[in-house]
């Protein structure tokens, strides 16, 4: 029978995969990386019996290997990534709303980052007018407003103008 398994962590070139069923066997592993040395696509393989653990490092497409060990017999994966949880997505739905927000309330001349920014430097500019150096420095929040204003900042170049 075919191990069923997890895709745990996926990017580009490289897939981390968990086979619990198999967590402990030294010959199935072994015997998977040398039958991993086979597809030409992989570049690195290496695995650890004991998390039951498979680190596949390839060129070209996911998508092959997965069929290569399927042919093979390696494993069938029955679970992908897990996608963010739904308070992940909720907060992340929140901050979208208010950027939306703040580009309709400024005509798109500033967003929610740019906000962030002339905020933070307003803070450091008043703990400098107060003479209070003690709150958040005004240095953290300077450096934290050119971080987010930094992030922020459309970094697409303007369109050329006729005859340039």
């Amino acid at each position: 029978m075919t191990p069923e398994a997890r895709i745990v962590h996926r990017m580009a070139g490289r897939l981390r995969l968990r086979i619990p069923s198999k967590k402990g066997d030294y010959r199935y592993f072994d015997l998977a990386e040398q039958t991993f040395k086979g597809c030409e696509p992989i570049h690195e393989i290496s695995s650890n019996p004991a998390t039951g653990g498979m680190l596949i490092q390839f060129s070209g497409a996911a998508e092959a290997i997965l069929a290569f060990a399927q042919n093979k017999q390696l494993f069938t994966i029955v679970q992908e990534i897990e996608q963010a949880t739904d308070f992940h997505q909720g907060v992340k739905a929140s901050f979208n709303s208010i950027d939306r927000q703040v580009k309709d309330w400024t005509r798109g001349s500033i967003n929610l980052g740019g906000l962030a920014f002339v905020a933070l430097m307003g803070a450091g500019i008043y703990q400098i007018a107060r003479g209070n150096l003690t709150a958040i420095p005004w240095y953290s929040a300077f450096w934290y407003a050119l971080g987010i204003f930094s992030k922020s900042a459309d970094t697409k170049a303007p369109p050329a103008a006729d005859g340039d």
